[in-house]
């Protein structure tokens, strides 16, 4: 796996069989925080993926309290890069549904 920043995001590349890879790319723009969680956006071989990272699984893995929108999308970005790692994983290993991958609590290290 080879990782590139890109202007606030992280692109990810994993090698296949021979030369094919997966291009995974998260984009810098601003997360949506939601009563589920906060949703962010991957690119995965150019097509978008919905993510959403539940409010369980920011109050579990990163001590999260309380669960209004602010301390939310705080909690988000203080460790957006970890986040990132777990979610290519997550990826990688075939979690995406209808290009929605759900994350919670047991999802993310």
């Amino acid at each position: 796996m080879t990782e590139t920043a890109v202007s606030g995001g992280s692109e990810f590349r994993d090698r296949r069989d021979g030369d094919a890879s997966t291009s995974i790319r998260f984009l810098a723009q601003a997360p949506q925080a939601t009563e589920a969680g906060v949703e962010f956006q991957a690119i995965v071989d150019q097509q978008p993926v919905e993510c959403v990272l539940t409010t369980g699984a920011l109050q579990h893995r990163f001590g999260l309290i309380g669960d209004d929108a602010e301390a939310k999308l705080a909690a988000f970005e203080t460790y957006r890069y970890s986040i990132e790692q777990s979610v290519h994983g997550l990826i990688t290993a075939g979690r995406v549904n209808d290009r929605r991958l759900v994350i919670g609590p047991d999802d993310v290290r």
